[in-house]
């Protein structure tokens, strides 16, 4: 800007360079204006984009976890199976030991009556 030379001296030529600064500052500030729209457009798109990738994980982590659960669900029930069949096996297991048990008392009872001469099988007296 230009100095006047005295307080009171502002000539019209001065005034009209300070307005010419002054439009030019106003034009700087309109193109400055004119960015900071551009760039708040690509903000706002950005933005949009964010909250759609959002959306997208957000649905994708509801169908990530259902199918965990479908997984988890199946895989109880195989579990739920497999304990069934190795019940079923140790009550088999039980049932031949008893048998066995059985027998071997059997055989221990003839094994007696053998060793005290009475190999017919009839119960010691």
């Amino acid at each position: 800007m230009v100095e006047a030379q005295g307080p009171a001296e502002v000539t019209l030529g001065t005034l009209h360079q300070g307005l010419s600064v002054l439009r030019q500052d106003v034009s700087v500030l309109r193109q400055d204006l004119s960015i900071v729209k551009e760039d708040l457009s690509i903000v706002k798109q950005d933005l949009s984009i964010l909250r759609q990738d959002l959306s997208a994980l957000r649905l994708e982590t509801r169908e990530g976890f259902a199918g965990l659960h479908r997984e988890l669900s199946e895989t109880r029930v195989e579990l739920a199976g497999i304990l069934r069949e190795l019940a079923g096996g140790v009550r088999e297991m039980i049932t031949i030991q008893h048998l066995a048990l059985d027998e071997l008392r059997g055989v221990n009872a003839r094994l007696d009556n053998f060793a005290r001469g009475r190999g017919d099988g009839a119960p010691p007296v």
